[in-house]
């Protein structure tokens, strides 16, 4: 494409005919690409975004090279009161000048769909579809093997850390939200946006808060996948979550009901992934890795995307003695430090 032309600047105080000096010192960066891909890369401007937060998101994205210039380049043209939330379709090979320039006049037409927190991937694929998003199938097909794609590690670095054998899939990072994509948006381009707002919402700061407890980032996503499907009441999340931690510090088995449903896989019959009801034979004589009353430990990876007070639950959870909890048939649970204490509110609230 042809270059675009510089807009001149809105004034010719003196700071601006400083700075148009130093930006004219600077053009060979500012017409310097980032890279040379032509790859469409999808980016989003917040609404309420200040241009220095656009800029470093920018850099982040690796369609800029430096940040402060790029900020510096909009303030000179009058760009950055001018930027306009929404999705945009930008390439690492544009200068500063062309990505200015489509800030303001490249916003792409939109789709807009919600993924809501516990679904596992496959439940997210065809919702995708239903709603003429793109083709179930390839989406399961990148996020199932995700770990295996070049760059993705290396861009998402809070994907690693996993144990030996995990499984390649992306499954418990493709975060719950709603989300509003550009039009025609092909499968790893939805996949990356999801992806750059599990790193926004999971920010440094509590990766940084895992690492402290010496736990990865995969073992708390793993847990609190499971935290999310079990746990109906928000408030009962960190609970949940202690009674979880505390098994594995006493090496017990997790037995948690929705690994078993997550095994067990879609239900044709129900038109369901989650089976219910879960009888005893399904808790015992599903023979898989992700049985967890038949395996210690975790399971093998996360079993659907956990929301953040999930996440958060499993990071800060509550200080408690529990090992056990029961339905109570209402969406709340009844907990208990021993089994006879568990027995005892089975017997109450078995249905």
């Amino acid at each position: 494409p042809d270059r675009a032309e510089p807009v001149a600047p809105q004034s010719l105080s003196i700071q601006n005919i400083l700075l148009g000096f130093y930006l004219q010192l600077r053009q060979g960066d500012i017409n310097r690409p980032a890279g040379e891909s032509d790859e469409l890369v999808a980016f989003t401007i917040e609404p309420g975004e200040t241009a220095a937060a656009v800029s470093a998101k920018l850099a982040q994205a690796g369609l800029i090279t430096d940040q402060d210039l790029f900020n510096l380049y909009m303030r000179y043209h009058g760009i950055d009161s001018k930027l306009e939330a929404g999705n945009y379709l930008l390439r690492a090979n544009l200068t500063m000048p062309e990505i200015a320039q489509s800030l303001q006049h490249g916003r792409t037409e939109e789709m807009v769909f919600t993924v809501p927190e516990g679904w596992r991937m496959e439940q997210i694929a065809e919702h995708l579809e239903e709603n003429g998003i793109v083709d179930a199938q390839k989406f399961i097909n990148y996020a199932r093997h995700g770990i295996l794609n070049e760059g993705l590690l290396a861009k998402y670095p809070f994907l690693g850390n996993r144990p030996p054998g995990a499984p390649t899939s992306l499954e418990g990072f493709l975060f719950p939200d709603t989300y509003r994509v550009p039009k025609n948006s092909d499968e790893e381009t939805i996949i990356k946006i999801m992806l750059d707002n599990f790193g926004r919402r999971v920010d440094k700061a509590l990766q940084e808060k895992i690492k402290s407890q010496g736990k990865s980032v995969y073992e708390v996503i793993s847990l609190a996948s499971i935290v999310e499907r079990e746990a109906v009441i928000p408030d009962e999340r960190p609970v949940i979550a202690s009674v979880y931690l505390n098994r594995l510090a006493q090496g017990k088995a997790l037995e948690a009901d929705p690994t078993v449903q997550y095994a067990l896989g879609y239900q044709p019959d129900r038109k369901q992934w989650w089976k219910t009801p879960l009888p005893l034979e399904d808790l015992v004589g599903v023979d898989s890795e992700w049985n967890t009353y038949l395996r210690p430990g975790l399971p093998p990876g996360p079993i659907c995307s956990p929301g953040l007070s999930a996440i958060r639950a499993v990071i800060e959870p509550a200080q408690t003695d529990y090992l056990f909890f029961y339905s109570r048939g209402d969406g709340s649970h009844a907990f208990a430090v021993t089994w006879e204490e568990h027995l005892r509110n089975q017997a109450q609230y078995q249905r």
